[in-house]
């Protein structure tokens, strides 16, 4: 049975979970026989022509005179390779480097000079030209990208190196890489170059690099690992609440995992349109730019989850790393399960059943029509992550906490900075318990159907859960009476209880239910009120100030919903409401700011003389001046607005060429409605002249061929 869920954080979150499903693909392992030890990458820019130019140093081990060193190396421009500090010869085809022998047995020593413009894995951000600003920046993605895009490297994450990384970068920026900041040299150019080096090895999908400009702080773990945490420059008023509970979160898995942290440094860097929720590269996780919130914003668009997930892959997919695609479970299932443990110490039992039945409806939604197990390259994000997550909650309540947490610690030690399988981590499960894996195996890993009844038997060992699945019962059998609902509203009952009392009731007569919205109104439960916001249907002017109570909640999400609603409530009010939101700008996908533009330009009665200037606000917020979330918010407002408004049809054809990837989705949706529309394409047509050099092709073929 479908739970309650607020509209507003289902739409973000889905957007997050689909960011979390970074696709851990291979192009197909192949067995590497020289043994590679070191890379050593320098790189430097042309940002504004989006262009690398680097040099990459590997030593390798050769044991046989017909071994053969093959290097992925995707779209770049080769300069020159030299081996043992000898030009050497290669064959660059199929996006493949095979570096001609002979070699000598034992060490060697292959250089590779190279220039690109990466299509994907590394992104530019911003006007480079633009020195006014201070928010452009380069970053990379790895998994499911492929760094080889950027620098020739390894796609098989079985091939794990000691890499160290040299980024060279004009002086109004800083750099950052995997590892501890070795070296920080200033040039005469301007420049400075940030030596960062590991010392263990880690597979190449892992290596990230971020430039722009960041300010930050740092802080020690409880075992005294450094925790360097970065925000944007112009937010250092959002990093408490953006950060807040990272120590304990830390200290939590250190515990939880019993293995030490297994680098000498962790940072977090947030980043502009970057294009999943987070990346949990070694040492170095870089998130998504709308993570970082005021104290307001933390109560919508916390980032602890996503916080705790991509640490716990600092030790389930970075320290160990699953052998191929197939088991990417091992890393994926690993980090969701452990980041709600995390959580579950923060924010305790009922949270963490929530969470894990939240989970499971939507797993069991999923196996309708979902037909592939877990055990497969194939497998969707929903299977890996959140099936992951319910299969290891299920061994840990059959083993116990004290066999659990032995068998973790012994896996993690076991194949620490290598790659392992499935069998490898069942074998442990039996060998620390004595468990019999094979039902286990067949049930979670081998058939694609959730085990819904079973994991009802586990989540009703929580008593807020087993109410909430005997109140949900009244959505298919007799309705629930005002008296029951009234007591769940008056009670200590979690949020979710009475979220559902409020979705059963949202059709009734404002007066049958009055007294059930009273009680809401008096929950301190943010979540409560937000759904009472959302799904109280009209009511009388006499309950207007009452409601607008919710004006004032410390929730963006919910000040939106209130103010949308009272807005259509009550024409004559409106002046005052807008009043009150006019220097409010909300979430970092200004959300609020765009629905306050919106609904000014679209009162008739609301300062005339500045809707000029909230149309151009508007407009501006559809451009690449700012980042896609708040693009496609304006881009969509403004032509609910204006149909065939220039600046919002010129930003979809813009919107082409765009490196994000949800963002040409959304774009090539909306310019199929508007080319459908009578007339729409010769619109479209008259303006692609006027969109930029890198889109138009784009934009002409798009529109020839659709």
């Amino acid at each position: 049975m479908e739970p309650f869920f607020s509209l507003n954080k289902m739409k973000f979150y889905l957007l997050c979970f689909i960011g979390l499903s970074a696709v851990f693909s291979l192009r197909g392992q192949r067995q590497l026989s020289p043994d590679v030890i070191s890379g050593n990458i320098q790189v430097k820019f042309i940002p504004e022509n989006k262009q690398i130019i680097g040099s990459v140093a590997y030593t390798f081990w050769v044991k046989s005179i017909n071994d053969t060193l093959k290097i992925d190396a995707r779209n770049l421009q080769i300069d020159r390779v030299s081996l043992n500090n000898v030009s050497a010869k290669y064959d660059y085809k199929k996006q493949l480097i095979t570096v001609i022998p002979p070699y000598q047995v034992g060490p060697n020593k292959l250089v590779i000079d190279y220039h690109g413009q990466p299509k994907q894995a590394l992104y530019f951000w911003g006007d480079f030209l633009d020195h006014s600003r201070f928010d452009q920046q380069i970053w990379t993605q790895g998994q499911g990208k492929y760094s080889s895009n950027w620098v020739p490297s390894f796609d098989d994450p079985t091939e794990k190196v000691v890499f160290s990384v040299a980024i060279t970068a004009d002086s109004r920026y800083q750099a950052y890489s995997n590892g501890s900041l070795q070296t920080e040299k200033h040039g005469a150019d301007g420049s400075i170059t940030w030596q960062y080096a590991m010392e263990k090895p880690m597979s190449s999908y892992l290596l990230m690099l971020a430039v722009g400009q960041f300010w930050n702080q740092t802080i020690k773990s409880k075992s005294g690992v450094p925790i360097a945490m970065y925000v944007a420059k112009g937010d250092e008023a959002h990093w408490e609440p953006t950060y807040r509970h990272s120590k304990e979160i830390f200290d939590i898995l250190e515990a939880e995992t019993g293995v030490p942290y297994p680098w000498k440094v962790y940072r977090q860097i947030p980043v502009r349109d970057f294009l999943y929720a987070g990346m949990e590269n070694t040492t170095s996780t870089l998130f998504a730019q709308d993570f970082v919130v005021d104290s307001i914003g933390y109560n919508d668009r916390r980032y602890s989850n996503v916080n705790a997930h991509e640490l716990a892959h600092q030790w389930f997919g970075d320290l160990v790393t699953a052998h191929s695609g197939k088991h990417h479970w091992l890393q994926e299932g690993f980090a969701t399960y452990f980041a709600l443990l995390a959580e579950r110490k923060l924010f305790g039992d009922d949270y963490f059943y929530y969470q894990m039945y939240r989970h499971a409806v939507a797993l069991k939604n999923n196996a309708k029509h979902d037909s592939i197990p877990i055990l497969s390259e194939k497998a969707s994000s929903l299977s890996y992550y959140q099936k992951g997550a319910w299969a290891l909650f299920d061994l840990h309540q059959k083993m116990g906490d004290k066999k659990w947490k032995k068998c973790i610690r012994t896996y993690l030690k076991k194949y620490a900075f290598g790659t392992v399988t499935t069998d490898d981590f069942l074998k442990i499960v039996r060998e620390t318990s004595q468990l019999d894996t094979d039902l286990f195996q067949k049930e979670w890993l081998e058939s694609a159907q959730f085990p819904w009844d079973h994991a009802l038997e586990l989540l009703q060992k929580n008593a807020q859960i087993k109410q909430l699945l005997q109140l949900q019962k009244s959505r298919s059998g007799s309705s629930l009476n005002s008296s029951e609902a009234l007591n769940v509203m008056t009670s200590n009952a979690y949020y979710p209880l009475k979220n559902e009392v409020l979705f059963q009731f949202r059709e009734q007569p404002f007066e049958q239910k009055k007294e059930i919205i009273e009680a809401a109104l008096d929950c301190k439960d943010l979540e409560v009120r937000q759904a009472l916001a959302e799904f109280i249907g009209d009511f009388p002017e006499a309950f207007r100030t009452k409601y607008e109570q919710l004006l004032s909640d410390p929730s963006y999400e919910t000040q939106e919903i209130a103010l949308m609603h009272l807005w259509k409530l009550f024409p004559d009010q409106r002046k005052m409401y807008l009043e009150r939101f006019q220097n409010i700008v909300g979430l970092p996908d200004k959300s609020l700011r765009i629905t306050f533009l919106t609904l000014a330009i679209g009162s008739d009665l609301y300062n005339a003389d500045a809707t000029e200037n909230y149309r151009e606000e508007l407009e501006q917020f559809c451009t690449n001046r700012y980042e896609t979330s708040v693009r496609q918010e304006a881009i969509t407002n403004l032509l609910l607005l204006h149909p065939s408004n220039e600046t919002a049809l010129i930003q979809l054809m813009e919107g082409l060429a765009h490196f994000k990837w949800q963002f040409v989705q959304f774009t090539k949706e909306k310019l199929k409605t508007i080319k459908d529309q009578a007339q729409g394409v010769e619109l479209l047509n008259q303006l692609v002249a006027k969109v930029s050099l890198e889109a138009r092709e784009k934009a002409k073929n798009w529109i020839a061929k659709n």
